[in-house]
């Protein structure tokens, strides 16, 4: 049963169709299915479903199909699996009917397709060319002509390059804002190809297909020593199904391949591209082309990926064009341009000068006090270069220039080869990032708060590219730490499914990897031993050779945390499934090193605040915390999946762990577990004794005062002491934290700093921050976003109660000094939302419950007078899908 009103009158039709997550994807395997249903009615919800697919829209329309479900009594409207067996490289046409909770069957959909990738057997039988690059120092164009007899029906092309490539035909780029493609692999294990339907660039006789070629993550030859990235030179792997007037035949890279010395002298992902554009052959992917030079592709004799896939995950694409808003000359006479923001980007060039002028950019994050950018935040001593790129002009002309196959973390950029500066916008920047969709909205009426959101997606979308970076510049590496700590914030903001799905591979990947030695970190005066990994377990970094041995055991929980969290937003179980013994493994692997239950070992609460005086969370407690949470999320996921005597075992062992824990760790007298991060674990994932909770919660509060009214947590804590307090009748203390002003504060960031990400350490004063200590911290830092969750749940006021939203939680936050505030979230069901609005004692609060799922007011109290819609309400059940106005008298 649950509180609706009356049905309206609204027709309900079926919307959004995907195939695994994506709308009509060229490339996939493994088909699966997911829709919505636009009905504004009261309680709407779908009873039933039928699907069918067809050869063609025609086909589709006249009901020669290749499958049909029949009708399906079910509410599934999520990855909902296709059991049909499907040919290779083939579009199709598919629809969904479905049936409502009013007993109405709605119209088809409006027809979607799919294009099915290539089978693995097909993929691995085509061969890899490179060039001869022994008579090669420079990055090389690649081509071939072939005829189309007629104008082709269909083209489907799979390409792939290692590292990189850029795809052309018939003299223009396929995707021109498509860069770094395929995304970043353990290639020795697999890598991606892409899928572009380019009939449409195609002519009826000749036609020319190239790829320019770039280094990328494969051939990662410069920085850390030069062989921690480096998996050989770079390669080709083309296969093009072409239906013309003479049926489909295959065009690959088995034959028929030139190449050419190109105009990109060299290319890093880290230090950055020089470029001579007097190097380019015009027209050098065109069938009339004539020039000479050109010599035979080889077909490469060095080990291949053990398996290709279709890339689902986004790829990265050049985005916002970013314009500087200031500019000067430094001490040396070189230009200093500022784009305003911190940033993940590169350089992009619009000029008319004579042949030969040569253009050098360096880019950084922050200024020296004599205004030049110092580079130290951008990692120099680590990789040893500075991100820097080099453009020589052809001259006769206006030209236009952008690299794409290195990307750079940056603010300023130091011009030099120039006297004075061309006018116009002849110089901006492209910010890019993978091109996830953004799914979340947050506003309230304290613009510290704002700022802080602002902050955390921007910081996060210069991490997202292929894989959750740690930092844009420094080492752009995928730490599992970092990784499970930012997961619930960004899935909020964005659809990460196909992001996190592909991650989890990669962590499975780095699993069936073994580690020939062992490591030594030396962090923060601590020496940590990294054991060499056996086949199982997961590496502290995903993807990459940035081998560090097993990871520890507040790093590895990401191998139990990313599936669950893939499930949690998107109602995906697939990672589960795929995960679910290395899963077991790793949990066991930490069991078996604990102590009396308490894990000894760990890297502990990562980048605490730099007080001279702390009380920092114990490794002991927090590893061992989240081994908890690993089995309560194990005993979860073993029941979905019926693995009941697992879950049984699962429960037991949490309930040790958790009595070890505050048999361990917990002062009974005093009320805490001795830090703020420990007391926020503990309230949030459930150790806290019960009676104690707002005792712990107010603990919080009280060492905040040690520390100038302010946070002393890590990572780790950041993201759980909002919501520790909020759950626990203290958000207006959360508040005041998270709004203070001046020294230890977030705000002294951009008051102070001008800041505008988030930074590797906190917090924030004249003494202890990162400008005065440029050498060891990054500016540009996701992790520490971690608090944008509790923004959502607690002052937006939406979280999901249930996987994938099924069931959704509306809250607002009373007596703070946030008066009203905003959220929303476009759910794997549709559009969810919250608008509150408190005066004196009353809240006027606006929710939209999307259809097929329930919600529930989480913070109505017995006593308040609560009125829906105009009419008294007692809220002892669930409300239904619709839209609600709601007054809360406090």
């Amino acid at each position: 049963m649950f509180l609706s009103l009356p049905l309206s009158a609204k027709r309900a039709s079926v919307v959004n169709l995907k195939c695994k997550g994506i709308e009509n994807p060229v490339g996939v395997n493994d088909p699966y299915f997911s829709w919505q249903l636009a009905d504004k009615s009261f309680g709407a919800a779908q009873q039933s479903y039928r699907i069918q697919v067809a050869l063609s829209k025609k086909d589709l329309r006249k009901g020669r199909l290749v499958w049909d479900s029949g009708e399906v009594k079910s509410i599934d409207q999520l990855n909902v699996k296709f059991p049909s067996e499907l040919s290779s490289a083939t579009r199709y046409w598919w629809r969904v009917r479905v049936v409502t909770a009013a007993g109405k069957k709605t119209a088809w959909s409006d027809p979607a397709t799919f294009v099915t990738a290539l089978s693995d057997a097909e993929a691995l039988s085509t061969p890899w060319i490179t060039i001869d690059w022994e008579k090669c120092s420079v990055l090389p164009y690649l081509r071939r002509k072939f005829e189309s007899n007629g104008k082709p029906e269909q083209a489907i092309v799979f390409v792939s390059a290692l590292g990189c490539g850029d795809l052309w035909v018939n003299g223009k780029m396929v995707d021109d804002t498509r860069v770094l493609d395929p995304a970043q692999t353990n290639y020795e294990h697999y890598t991606y190809y892409t899928a572009y339907d380019i009939t449409d660039l195609l002519n009826n006789g000749s036609n020319c297909i190239g790829v320019m070629l770039g280094d990328g993550w494969y051939h990662q030859n410069v920085v850390w020593g030069g062989k921690l990235g480096d998996y050989g030179v770079p390669k080709l792997w083309l296969s093009l199904r072409l239906t013309d007037d003479n049926g489909t035949r295959n065009i690959d890279t088995s034959e028929g391949w030139q190449w050419h010395e190109g105009p990109v002298i060299k290319s890093n992902i880290y230090a950055g591209e020089t470029y001579d554009a007097r190097r380019e052959i015009e027209g050098w992917c065109t069938a009339e082309d004539a020039s000479t030079g050109w010599a035979d592709a080889v077909q490469t004799t060095q080990t291949q990926p053990q398996h290709m896939y279709p890339q689902l995950v986004a790829p990265i694409r050049l985005l916002q064009t970013v314009k500087p808003v200031d500019k000067w000359k430094d001490p040396q006479g070189n230009w200093i341009l500022d784009f305003g923001i911190n940033m993940a980007a590169v350089p992009s060039l619009s000029v008319n000068l004579p042949e030969g002028t040569t253009l050098t950019m360096r880019t950084g994050e922050c200024l020296k006090d004599d205004k030049s950018i110092d580079y130290e935040t951008t990692g120099v001593r680590a990789t040893g270069v500075v991100q820097t790129e080099v453009y020589t002009c052809k001259g006769g002309g206006k030209e236009t220039w952008t690299p794409t196959f290195t990307y750079h973390g940056f603010r300023y950029l130091e011009l030099s080869g120039l006297d004075e500066l061309p006018s116009g916008d002849f110089l901006v920047a492209r910010r890019l990032n993978t091109d996830v969709k953004q799914i979340g909205t947050f506003h309230c009426d304290n613009d510290n708060i704002n700022r802080l959101h602002d902050m955390a997606v921007l910081t996060f979308l210069s991490n997202t590219h292929g894989i959750p970076t740690d930092c844009p510049h420094r080492e752009k590496c995928g730490w599992l730490g970092d990784a499970h700590a930012v997961a619930p914030f960004e899935s909020m903001n964005y659809d990460m499914e196909n992001f996190f799905l592909k991650y989890n591979d990669d962590i499975l990947s780095q699993a069936r990897r073994t580690s020939p030695r062992a490591l030594y970190h030396h962090l923060y005066n601590r020496i940590f031993y990294f054991e060499p990994r056996p086949e199982g377990y997961s590496d502290m970094i995903a993807p990459g050779h940035r081998d560090c041995g097993v990871a520890s055991p507040d790093w590895g929980t990401a191998q139990v945390q990313i599936p669950w969290d893939i499930y949690w937003y998107y109602g995906n179980s697939d990672a589960i499934s795929k995960s679910y013994d290395y899963m077991q493994r790793w949990t066991k692997h930490i069991t078996d090193m604990s102590v009396g239950h308490i894990v000894p070992h760990g890297l502990g609460d990562w980048c605490p605040p730099r007080y001279e005086k702390s009380t920092p969370c114990p490794i002991k407690l927090s590893s061992t915390a989240f081994h908890l949470l690993d089995l309560q999320l194990m005993q979860r996921m073993a029941k979905m999946l019926g693995h009941d005597e697992d879950a049984k075992n699962y429960s037991i062992e949490a309930e040790q762990v958790q009595k070890a824990l505050v048999d361990t760790f917990y002062n009974y007298q005093l009320k805490t577990f001795g830090s703020q991060t420990a007391n926020a674990m503990a309230l949030q994932i459930g150790f806290a004794p019960e009676a104690d909770r707002q005792a712990i919660a107010q603990a919080i509060v009280d060492s905040s005062r040690v520390y100038d009214n302010f946070m002393n947590t890590g990572i780790f804590g950041i993201g759980r002491l909002g919501q520790a307090l909020s759950a626990n009748g203290l958000s207006d203390e959360a508040v005041k934290i998270f709004t203070k002003e001046g020294p230890n504060s977030f705000a002294y960031m951009w008051q102070k700093f001008d800041a505008t990400t988030l930074w590797e350490v906190l917090p924030v004063n004249d003494t202890s921050n990162t400008y005065t200590h440029v050498a060891a911290a990054s500016m540009n830092h996701p992790m520490q976003g971690c608090y944008d969750q509790w923004f959502y749940e607690s002052i937006g006021g939406i979280r999901p109660l249930e996987p994938g939203y099924r069931k959704i939680g509306y809250s607002f936050m009373a007596n703070t000094d946030i008066h009203s505030a905003e959220a929303s979230i476009n759910t794997p069901y549709g559009l969810a939302s919250s608008s509150w609005k408190q005066n004196g004692n009353t809240i006027e609060w606006d929710i939209i419950i999307p259809p097929c799922t329930t919600g529930e007011l989480l913070p109505i109290e017995s006593g308040q007078k609560v009125t829906i819609n105009g009419r008294s309400a007692e809220l002892s059940e669930p409300l239904s899908a619709g839209k609600y106005h709601i007054v809360v008298n406090l």
